[in-house]
């Protein structure tokens, strides 16, 4: 679920910055989409990163990331997007 996620966010985010993938009527509906979309994968990334590092060889093991800066980063891109 989360691997379709950031494929949706990364077509998105490709986009060029006039270009939308829905079409005028569903824009405001398409910056919504990918804000939360964006702080959820966000929020997900820095959770897993808080788990305490005797366990996280076993939550990387069953496939999570722990990536903290990348999970501040997209929490920080959320906040800003207009």
């Amino acid at each position: 679920m989360c691997e379709e996620a950031e494929i949706v966010l990364k077509q998105m985010r490709e986009a060029s910055p006039g270009e939308y993938l829905l079409d005028a009527s569903h824009r405001d509906e398409e910056v919504d989409v990918l804000s939360r979309l964006e702080f959820v994968i966000g929020l997900f990334h820095f959770m897993v990163s808080l788990v305490p590092p005797n366990m996280l060889m076993f939550v990387e093991a069953i496939g999570f990331e722990a990536d903290r800066k990348r999970g501040i980063k997209e929490l920080n891109s959320t906040v800003s997007r207009k």
